[in-house]
């Protein structure tokens, strides 16, 4: 579906920015970095993206094999135990 192609995305820009960080730091020893950090950052923040639109994919899926008439009457004995003691 659309997460695997937005997967295989990810994994090309993290790719392609480490390789343009691991480029860009070379000029370490003459402190000439200027776009290190900025390639890093992008490659942080898209792995962060990535670890949140899977939670949510994750998430949705779960909830939608779950009729919502069912989580509602388990919810409805969670409580009742709860209230009561029983188990």
């Amino acid at each position: 579906g659309w997460f695997r192609l937005y997967a295989i995305a990810t994994d090309v820009v993290l790719v392609a920015f480490a390789t343009a960080s691991g480029i860009a730091i070379q000029g370490l020893e003459k402190n000439d970095t200027p776009w290190a950090g900025a390639f890093e950052r992008i490659n942080a923040y898209t792995l962060m993206l990535w670890f949140v639109l899977m939670a949510v994919t994750v998430m949705r899926r779960s909830l939608d094999g779950v009729p919502q008439e069912q989580g509602l009457a388990e919810e409805h004995r969670t409580r009742e135990r709860a209230l009561t003691g029983a188990r």
